[in-house]
């Protein structure tokens, strides 16, 4: 499932996505399974599994990172993967902060 897609207009060689990372919460999925696409390249994954130590909210959280890309614009995704809660297939929680291109 594609949550983002976009074409970055701002000539750059490193990209930072930001996101807000959830703890458990009762009766809600809070796991964030991401990749990155960039050009239709995988270039980054993230997986985010809280548990109980985890805090409720962590904000602005790096999640995905492309570095040393060519300085120009890029065609962009991120990708949430669903996975697996008792047999059933649930989607990936993605808390959008923003992104950061240079």
């Amino acid at each position: 499932m594609c949550l983002l897609n976009s074409n970055l207009s701002t000539p750059g060689a490193n990209l930072f996505v930001f996101c807000t990372l959830a703890g458990l919460h009762k009766d809600t999925s809070t796991q964030t399974h991401l990749t990155l696409i960039v050009d239709g390249a995988s270039v980054d994954t993230f997986d985010w599994v809280p548990d109980v130590s985890s805090p409720a909210f962590q904000y602005q959280y790096p999640v995905l990172a492309a570095k040393g890309l060519e300085n120009k614009d890029h065609a962009v995704k991120i990708l949430s993967h669903r996975y697996a809660v008792n047999g059933e297939a649930v989607g990936s929680l993605i808390l959008f902060d923003y992104a950061l291109y240079k």
